[in-house]
């Protein structure tokens, strides 16, 4: 996005210029990049007014160069180009130059592609005579049409416009109902046949809605192919309309590229299919092997079903988040609020209890298979291959107040791993996840009242009980839980101990247990039906997500080695992964009152129950329904006089929560 400032002076208009410049010039290359690395030369347009006049436009950038003429005081410029404090305009049909000091700079600025560029209609755009709302309408393009974007407009208000051609005319469309693509039609038709059950779309990417699925092995006619963010697409015709299906699952057999499909790529596939990866697994995992070709996936069939799973996780008290997270990732139900005291239930001191849809996105796998989230998946077993002091100094370096940045706890941190037998990159995340960057906790400060000398790293036994903090239960276990326990090599009476210790006690309670990746040992995937949800190391709902990422840092240097990553998958998962969860409003869905005005109902009114029944006399027609909501910024539909026939009337009362989540309530109205 341009940054949008007033300077005084012309020194700071012409940098913040240059910079804006430079902000669209890169735009315009990302633009290149994705329509075949074909170079353009395209022309960034910046507008301004002239503050002082007449302005003497010269032949060159500088005053000892001719003038061709002046411009008055507000007149309107084009601005194309710099050269040092000189703007470039055109003057009379000829390539000007007038000083930056002279000069406003207005909001926005356009780029005007040097060739062809596409973009596919995702929603159906009004078509405008200009880069305005306000101006008159062309007409409409339909979704699924494919234009050719001729250049691309911000206004002054950060609205983003493509111009194109229609029907003769320099038009506009909004580029937000726009995808970028590249685009070759194929006359006549290619033929293909697709490699796994393959779903065809009515847009050129996953998250537009699915059609229907073409059975493997099936012959296709591709009309055309699009690139959009990275991906081939080729534009099919089912029953005479067209669809889109990526083209990384389609076999051509004419002629040309499928955009990428190597024998490499095909055996990489092949081997996923082999061992069990559904189709939904098998693309995003194909993405991570073309950047690392090195690394290997390995399937963990849980043989626990996805829904079995989601809501044994979704039990009170499993899933928590932040009392600083978004509204919309906690949950009102019942025993999560209070809705004596409008707040929301603490658990393990302070957290609240995370929606469902918030787990179903952190439980997901398919969402960890990302640049970013990978890493959750890495095994936890010693590997000296590529586990090392090295990459342990890459992680605790990655900030400037690690506390743990030292040559001693390095070598702690990696002794401890490897006498273990456990990745010294994955503990030495575990302790910042535990202990944050700057470390201060009692628990590792060896100086709290009644625990001198005692540390536990990794939070082992750190919880609240009745009578005692997290802190002090933790360094009570690390001391021998008040019976002078020694497994683990408790007292851990200093750093080292503390770390060996933990080491050990992680390497027999969970990587021997099933649980030798960051997922499993968030979530117990691999023991069966009856762990469920037992035996999980951490409550919080991005637990793996985040450990993953410091243990990412690990390998910011490079990544060009034979890790493993072990990847769970659940039976009757949804086709597509669960979608990263609503970041806006929140969850109170519930009514606070519910009522058939001048009757009673049964039961009687409970804002977690939601059917009720109610019973009139026959000469009975009409009935008033009122309701409140609990929020009231929710909105509330179905209220009001309603018509009744004679015996049941089925009646539904929806609110709508500030996130969007909906919440029926039913009335059964018998009219006698």
């Amino acid at each position: 996005m341009v940054r949008r400032m007033s300077f005084s002076s012309g020194a700071r208009r012409l940098l913040t210029f240059t910079v804006v410049l430079a902000l669209a010039l890169i735009l315009s290359i990302v633009l290149m990049k994705a329509s075949d690395d074909v170079v353009y030369a395209d022309t960034t347009l910046k507008y301004g007014v002239v503050n002082d006049g007449p302005l003497n436009v010269r032949s060159g950038p500088g005053t000892s160069y001719k003038s061709y003429g002046s411009l008055q005081k507000g007149k309107a410029v084009t601005v194309r180009g710099t050269s040092g404090k000189w703007y470039i305009i055109r003057f009379n049909s000829k390539k000007g130059y007038v000083h930056s000091d002279f000069i406003t700079l207005k909001k926005g600025y356009k780029i005007i592609y040097s060739s062809a560029r596409y973009g596919f209609v995702k929603k159906s755009v009004a078509v405008r005579s200009k880069a305005s709302a306000s101006s008159s309408k062309y007409g409409t393009i339909k979704a699924g049409k494919i234009i050719r974007r001729r250049a691309y407009r911000v206004t002054k208000d950060g609205t983003k416009w493509y111009q194109i051609k229609y029907s003769g005319k320099t038009a506009y469309v909004s580029a937000g109902r726009i995808l970028k693509v590249t685009y070759k039609v194929y006359n006549p038709a290619r033929e293909g046949r697709t490699k796994d059950p393959l779903n065809y779309r009515t847009g050129p990417a996953t998250y537009f809605g699915k059609k229907g699925t073409i059975s493997e092995g099936k012959k296709i006619n591709i009309y055309s192919r699009v690139k959009a963010n990275g991906e081939y697409w080729y534009r099919i015709k089912r029953s005479g309309t067209y669809y889109w299906v990526c083209a990384e699952y389609v076999k051509l057999l004419s002629s040309g590229s499928t955009g990428g499909d190597t024998t490499t790529t095909t055996d990489f596939v092949a081997d996923l299919k082999k061992q069990g990866f559904p189709y939904s697994y098998r693309k995003e995992i194909l993405k991570l092997h073309k950047k690392h070709p090195k690394w290997r996936f390995r399937i963990q069939k849980t043989n626990i079903k996805w829904s079995k799973m989601l809501n044994a996780e979704n039990e009170l008290g499993q899933n928590l988040v932040e009392p600083t997270e978004y509204e919309s990732w906690k949950t009102l139900r019942k025993g999560a609020y209070d809705f004596g005291k409008n707040r929301y239930v603490s658990f393990d001191g302070r957290w609240n209890q995370a929606s469902k849809e918030v787990i179903a996105y952190f439980l997901d796998p398919r969402n960890g298979l990302t640049e970013n989230n990978i890493y959750q998946f890495m095994g936890h077993k010693f590997n000296s291959k590529y586990q090392n002091k090295k990459t342990i100094k890459s992680i605790v370096s990655s900030v400037d107040y690690c506390f743990m940045n030292t040559e001693s706890y390095i070598k702690c941190l990696y002794n401890a791993g490897k006498g273990a037998g456990v990745n010294p990159n994955v503990i030495t995340a575990m302790v910042v996840m535990e202990q944050g960057w700057k470390g201060g906790s009692g628990l590792i400060s060896g100086k709290v009242k009644g625990y001198e000398g005692i540390y536990n790293h990794f939070n082992i036994g750190a919880y609240t009980t009745s009578n005692m903090s997290a802190v002090i239960h933790g360094l009570w276990w690390a001391k021998g839980a008040g019976v002078g326990a020694t497994t683990y090599g408790r007292p851990w009476t200093s750093r080292t101990k503390s770390l060996k210790g933990g080491a050990l006690f992680y390497k027999t309670g969970y990587i021997d247990n099933k649980q030798n990746t960051y997922y499993l040992k968030k979530f117990n995937a691999m023991n069966g039906d009856s762990y469920l949800p037992k035996h999980q190391y951490s409550t919080a709902v991005f637990a793996a997500q985040s450990e993953g990422k410091i243990l990412k840092r690990a390998y910011q240097d490079s990544d060009d080695y034979p890790m493993i990553f072990y990847v769970p998958v659940y039976k009757d998962m949804p086709s597509e992964k669960c979608r990263y969860p609503v970041c806006k409003g929140n969850n109170d869905y519930y009514l606070k009152s519910l009522n058939v005005k001048g009757y009673s109902k049964t039961p009687s009114f409970d804002r977690y129950k939601k059917t009720y029944r109610v019973s009139v006399p026959s000469d009975v027609s009409k009935v008033e329904i009122t309701a409140k909501a609990h929020n009231s910024e929710a909105t509330i539909t179905g209220t009001g006089t309603v018509s009744l026939k004679k015996g049941e009337n089925t009646k539904y009362v929806k609110v709508r929560s500030t996130s969007g989540k909906t919440r029926k309530y039913k009335l059964i109205i018998t009219r006698k």
